[in-house]
């Protein structure tokens, strides 16, 4: 027997010497997307298969860095998925790669600073206060002058239902009553996210959505509304947002007493910012919006209240964005 064919028939024998039977199956997506970044450093990569497969007719090969990872291999009816046997480094490239009876897929990202998950049951019912104020406009450059009003002060972001598959969050505004005291503003409407999968627990990331808000007094729609970031110090803390979205100048040139053209062709001369395609049509009539480095504090004793028709402001009741 040639030795060149060792490698082989030892890499298709089962237990007991026995020779593998397994049949090379159809390899589906994988989870997380080529390119992740924040990835859970405790988060499990999954591939769905399509064939009849056991665990040892699989290789899993994990590197952080360029270090090789333990971790182990579980099969079920159409996944497979490869758990660390502890934290990934932070802040590392990882790459992969799977060989299940011949069928081959490979895929990398990069994890987050974040280690712990989270116990998800004990985040139903909390809050907290995100500090806009303090966080950094990335896009348009300066930005917050222009933009500042429509994501400014606190937000307050509430976990409605959460489970070791999907997470649900909902989100307000928070009223600064004085130093010692903040509650929900009534004047201004919730936003439900739809929920989401939660298995990059304690990273999560919801949107896009669509927000009403308002803006010198005028109403404006905000498109594409997508909010991530971490909860970390076991749920105390809300860590490394994010919040990009977007303005279709088409929308808010009417209440303004002008054209959408003529709003882009404004905010070019004056403020150097270009209308950019928009999402939904391709059109260039939209600013993009991205802030970073948003960082909240748990709000003991506060849920977030679904709030669909706010009340009417006046001085009497107070608040209103």
């Amino acid at each position: 027997m040639p030795i060149a064919l060792l490698p082989l028939l030892l890499a298709c024998r089962g237990e007991g010497g026995a020779a593998s039977t397994c049949q090379a199956p159809t390899l589906g997506q994988a989870w997380p997307a080529e390119g992740a970044d924040p990835v859970s450093r405790s988060a499990a990569i999954t591939v769905g298969v399509d064939g009849a497969l056991s665990a040892d007719d699989v290789v899993f090969t994990v590197r952080a860095d360029g270090v090789d990872q333990q971790g182990q291999v579980e099969v079920s009816d159409d996944a497979l998925r490869w758990t660390p046997s502890q934290m990934l480094p932070a802040s590392a490239e990882v790459s992969w790669s799977l060989d299940a009876c011949g069928s081959a897929t490979a895929g990398t990202y990069r994890t987050g600073t974040e280690g712990e998950q989270v116990d998800p049951a004990a985040l139903v019912d909390l809050a907290w206060g995100l500090d806009l104020d303090q966080a950094t406009w990335i896009e348009p450059a300066g930005g917050q002058v222009l933009f500042g009003q429509l994501f400014s002060g606190l937000l307050m972001l509430g976990v409605q239902e959460a489970t070791t598959d999907q997470v649900d969050l909902i989100g307000g505004a928070a009223e600064v009553v004085d130093e010692d005291l903040v509650q929900q503003d009534p004047c201004v409407p919730t936003f439900d996210f739809e929920p989401v999968a939660f298995s990059n627990n304690p990273y999560v990331a919801v949107g896009p959505t669509t927000l009403e808000l308002a803006f010198q007094g005028v109403p404006v729609q905000v498109d594409d509304v997508v909010l991530s970031g971490a909860f970390s110090d076991g749920g105390e803390t809300f860590s490394g947002g994010a919040l990009s979205a977007e303005l279709d100048a088409r929308e808010i040139a009417p209440s303004v007493g002008t054209s959408a053209e003529a709003l882009c062709e404004l905010l070019e001369s004056y403020l150097g910012l270009s209308c950019v395609a928009c999402a939904a049509d391709g059109e260039e009539r939209c600013v993009a919006l991205r802030v970073e480095d948003i960082e909240g504090q748990r709000l003991p004793g506060l849920r977030v209240v679904p709030n669909p028709d706010a009340e009417e402001c006046s001085e009497d009741t107070g608040g209103g964005a």
